[in-house]
């Protein structure tokens, strides 16, 4: 249910965005780029023993920064987390799954039409899993944590208007996966819907 709310906030603001765009500005990405992404994602990680936890819903943040490469192409890093929380009073555990990846991104369209808001973008790289257990009493929070990493592999779709000659924003919908095979993790999902903000410059 929370995702099909996700998803519904996620067409209100692409339905939204296109009020506030730079009027006949077209899609120029020459040069740097740098991303910034925020959403909801349900996630779900599965145990070394073959035991999968709950299907839960976190905060996914994400970020990027690339250079173009060619007219439709571009080459950059992207970080991308998942965070759940639970617990009670006297001790909260926290679980993540991050990755870092080297990521490529297509504009199929053309840069001067409103198809050339689109995109795909996949990358492969370094995944981690992450456990912490703590008391939220203690002022730093300190506590008992465990890492395990592996590899990780991502592919988003997407659309960005644009907002102002070097600014864009729009909505994208993704799926990373975390392959780890250690002690305690087997592996690991979480399927991003978030709102983005992209700055281009020379």
């Amino acid at each position: 249910m929370i995702l099909i709310f996700g998803l519904v906030a996620a067409v209100a603001v692409s339905l939204a965005l296109p009020h506030f765009c730079y009027a006949g500005s077209p899609h120029v990405r020459d040069g740097w780029q740098l991303g910034f992404s925020y959403g909801y994602s349900p996630g779900r990680v599965t145990l070394a023993n073959g035991a999968e936890g709950e299907q839960d819903g976190g905060a996914t943040p994400q970020i990027r920064l690339g250079h173009r490469i060619g007219r439709n192409f571009a080459l950059g890093l992207e970080y991308s987390g998942w965070l759940v929380e639970g617990g009670d009073a006297e001790l909260k555990l926290r679980s993540s799954l991050q990755q870092l990846t080297v990521a490529g991104t297509w504009y199929p369209g053309d840069p001067a039409q409103s198809s050339g808001g689109f995109y795909m973008r996949g990358g492969i790289g370094l995944g981690w899993a992450s456990l912490s257990a703590y008391d939220p009493e203690e002022s730093l929070q300190t506590g008992n944590r465990i890492d395990e990493s592996g590899l990780g592999i991502m592919a988003t779709v997407g659309y960005e208007f644009r907002v102002s000659s070097a600014v864009a924003a729009g909505v994208s919908l993704g799926y990373n996966y975390l392959s780890i095979n250690r002690e305690i993790y087997e592996s690991g999902w979480f399927t991003p819907v978030a709102i983005n903000l992209a700055w281009y410059w020379d």
